[in-house]
């Protein structure tokens, strides 16, 4: 019903003999029926409200089968004559269905009381082998372990599908939790990352080497330098940092003559020949461009002789360089808060070196005293005398 009928009719109605009726229409809808007796017998109205276009007779449909016997469609769909119903009382197609709908809750209820079959408990430590192995590129990192492979397959044909792992990565994509789905409570890894990764590149595969499953975890990285570990906690995805070739690969050399030159650099930085340094250091970074480490130590060497601005400005971009591959160097802080002080921009130097000092879990003592050396400079180049162009020029 799209809206109610309220108004003058057009003639009179026998108000005793009118009534409704509300029935289910096809099983679906709800249909109701309002049966109006007319006063005075005989001629048919043109219209039933005096006010009312929309409700004339050929949009309502009336001939004189149905005023004299209304028809109605039932659940089944046929037409059947309406009775009266009486408004507090449930009409009779309602009380038909709802004795349907008694049946259908009992059988129902013996559906849920009949026992259901038990599958089998399965658990990560029976599926997967924790000798985890990882590999390693500036863009990705990969996490390999092997299944049991017997296990695997009868645990897909018990479950009916072979998505059974879940992995949970957050926002900012600094930790991760890998689990079974059917053993929650014993995640597979579960920890702080070494680095960061992007959410949406991250996946999990299982494929067939060798005949024995794998399990495989891939993750892209956010940012191109090496991590120390990959999940906190987890030795054997952990780099060993007493191993000096390991370390190496950490600071991002692994090419034997740029281990060569960068160690010729160090030799001459400590005797005091920077310009030697600088010209080692930059043959170093010609075969391992990504060495945050070379990238530091030449801008230390230049920035000992270095006073140009536009040469001050190259070394800043070595230190920027640098904390892009390893955000946490905190050495590359040093340099940059050098760079920015012999551009006179004071202020940008002392937080830079702040920062650096929050990055140095050392705590070491020499942070306040460059930046203390810092504001030294700002105050003399603050108090220095300015030329006046009146007084000063020739």
């Amino acid at each position: 019903m799209i809206r109610g009928l309220h108004g003058a009719t057009y003639q009179q109605l026998d108000r005793e003999k009118c009534y409704w009726t509300m029935t289910k229409h096809g099983g679906r809808y709800w249909l109701i029926s309002v049966e109006l007796i007319k006063k005075t017998p005989g001629k048919l109205w043109n219209r039933l409200m005096r006010n009312e276009r929309e409700a004339n007779r050929p949009s309502m449909k009336w001939d004189k089968d149905m005023q004299r016997t209304p028809m109605i469609m039932d659940k089944d769909g046929k037409f059947v004559p309406s009775t009266y119903c009486h408004p507090h009382l449930q009409p009779k197609y309602e009380t038909q269905q709802g004795d349907i709908d008694e049946v259908l809750i009992e059988e129902l209820e013996m559906l849920e009381d009949a026992k259901e079959p038990t599958t089998q408990s399965w658990f990560a430590r029976d599926l997967v082998e924790t000798d985890f192995q990882m590999e390693e590129s500036t863009l990705t990192m990969l996490v390999r372990c092997r299944l049991n492979t017997a296990r695997w397959q009868e645990m897909q044909r018990d479950l009916g599908t072979a998505d059974l792992f879940a992995l949970d990565i957050p926002f900012g994509g600094n930790s991760v939790k890998w689990y079974l789905k059917c053993d929650p409570e014993s995640p597979i890894l579960h920890g702080s990352l070494g680095g960061c990764v992007w959410r949406k590149g991250c996946r999990w595969t299982v494929e067939t080497q060798q005949g024995s499953a794998v399990l495989e975890l891939f993750m892209p990285k956010q940012t191109p330098e090496p991590w120390s570990y990959v999940v906190e906690g987890y030795n054997s995805l952990s780099r060993a940092s007493f191993d000096p070739f390991q370390q190496m690969i950490l600071d991002g050399l692994w090419d034997d003559d740029a281990i060569e030159e960068k160690a010729k650099g160090d030799e001459y930085f400590r005797s005091g020949e920077y310009r030697s340094a600088v010209l080692c250091y930059s043959r170093s970074l010609e075969r391992n461009p990504d060495s945050y480490i070379v990238l530091t130590n030449r801008a230390a060497a230049r920035l000992a002789f270095e006073t140009e601005k536009f040469k001050v400005e190259e070394i800043m971009e070595d230190a920027l360089r640098a904390l892009e591959i390893n955000p946490q160097w905190h050495k590359a802080k040093v340099r940059q808060g050098v760079a920015l002080c012999k551009l006179h921009r004071y202020d940008e130097a002392i937080w830079a070196l702040e920062e650096g000092q929050r990055m140095d879990k050392t705590n070491q003592s020499s942070w306040e005293e460059e930046i203390a050396l810092v504001k030294e400079e700002r105050v003399k180049w603050n108090s220095r005398r300015k030329l006046s162009y009146l007084n000063d020029v020739e």
